[in-house]
């Protein structure tokens, strides 16, 4: 084998390896997601409240109160489910419903699905 043609070999073997690592980096490539993540300056006040040895015993008292509260809770031993779920709609903010209800494109499927479900019951009472 000549000397060029081996030399041509390595350089296309050497594309096709490039083009591979460059598909993987794009894969792991989660710069979409930046703009869901919170503020640096958000991070950073956050991070100013350090944790000492007395700081983590008031705050595993006040976890464990908190705690105790909800399990005595009556709703709470009635239905653990529905009160969670209760709690969260009462605290999530109401814009942030209709946005994911948006995002995740519901109301299309909704309707899709009902096209399906009358598509196939008319295709049914045909063939009756």
């Amino acid at each position: 084998m000549p000397r060029y043609a081996l030399k041509v070999l390595i350089l296309v073997v050497q594309t096709k390896n490039q083009s591979r690592r460059q598909k993987k980096l794009k894969a792991y490539d989660l710069s979409a997601l930046s703009e869901f993540l919170p503020e640096p300056a958000a991070l950073e006040q956050k991070a100013e409240t350090k944790l000492n040895c007395k700081s983590r015993q008031t705050l595993v008292l006040r976890e464990t109160a908190h705690l105790k509260a909800v399990l005595n809770n009556p709703q709470f031993q009635l239905d653990p489910f529905a009160a969670i779920h209760q709690h969260l709609l009462a605290t999530q903010p109401p814009a942030a419903k209709k946005d994911d209800a948006r995002k995740h494109g519901k109301d299309s499927k909704d309707k899709r699905r009902r096209k399906k479900k009358s598509a196939s019951a008319s295709s049914q009472a045909m063939d009756i």
